[in-house]
Formats: C-alpha cells, sequence, structure tokens
C-alpha cells in the first residue's frame, strides 16, 4: 500500500512509530526529526503533529540534547564549530548561547595542542610557511588567535 493511500491517522501513527524507532537509536534535534520525515515523504501535518507528539512524551528535549553534545565535544573542538555544529542541527542561537553559558569556561587549549601534535607540528623545526599553515588551519577551526598562539609556541 502506498503513502498516498493510507488515511491521514494511519500516515500520522507510521510517522510516530518512525520517530520512536528513530530516537531508540540515539538523540535527535526536533529539527532533525522533522527533516527524516520530510525526507520519506510525510505531508507537513503529520510532521508536525508526529514531532509534537514526541516531544510532548519528552522524547525530545533541544535544550538537553545542546547541553550533552557541548559536554561530550568541548575538549575536542572548538566553541565555534560547536555552536556552528548545534544550529546546523537546528538548535536556535539563542538556545545555544544559553547552554554554552551554563556550560561555563571551556579551555579549548587542550584541544589545540591535539590538534598540532597529530599533525606533527614542533615550534622548533618549523618554517615560517608551517607556522602561518598551522596557524590558519586551526583558525579555520574556530580557535581563538590568542590560544593558538600560545599552543604553538609550547610545542
Amino acid at each position: 500500500m502506498k503513502r498516498e493511500d493510507l488515511s491521514p491517522e494511519a500516515l500520522l501513527k507510521r510517522a510516530k512509530q518512525r520517530l520512536l524507532f528513530l530516537l531508540d537509536k540515539r538523540d535527535y534535534t526536533a529539527y532533525q526529526l522533522k527533516e527524516k520525515l520530510k525526507k520519506g515523504g510525510y505531508p507537513e501535518e503529520v510532521i508536525t503533529a508526529a514531532v509534537a507528539y514526541v516531544v510532548d512524551l519528552g522524547f525530545v528535549n533541544d535544550k538537553s540534547y545542546a547541553k550533552r553534545y557541548i559536554e561530550s565535544r568541548k575538549q575536542s573542538r572548538s566553541l565555534k564549530r560547536i555552536e556552528q555544529d548545534l544550529y546546523l542541527k537546528g538548535v536556535g542561537r539563542e538556545l545555544i548561547k544559553e547552554c554554552l553559558e551554563e556550560a561555563g569556561e571551556v579551555d579549548e587549549r587542550p584541544g589545540i595542542m591535539k590538534l598540532l601534535k597529530k599533525r606533527h607540528y614542533s615550534a622548533g623545526t618549523a618554517d615560517m610557511g608551517e607556522k602561518k599553515k598551522q596557524f590558519a588551519y586551526l583558525m579555520g577551526k574556530g580557535y581563538k588567535p590568542a590560544d593558538i598562539k600560545i599552543c604553538m609556541e609550547s610545542l
């Protein structure tokens, strides 16, 4: 039976089951779930109702998702990168800002050091071109220039 042939009630039931199946495997934001259902060809009113259902049940909470995401990645990514990732996952800018403030001060230098070591950087042997290259790479990852400079000088 094709999706178009189903009644709106049957479509809603399928959409809810689909979301519960997805959420059983890992966490999603409300936006990500909407996108999954859109790709599945569900009508907009069914998508809205199904996502509202899982949100009401407490299975989807963008704030707790953002907090866990920040906590799990703050040692390996820059805060700018984390902020960008969350925004692309459909978390609002205000909510991201609030969660980052709640996370407190994060020292990004261990992440910078890890990347420099991974890229076999050594301040003693690197020429100016190599230093510029590494600096630009880390800036592209969203790290602060002052932190990059401190880390590059310490290796």
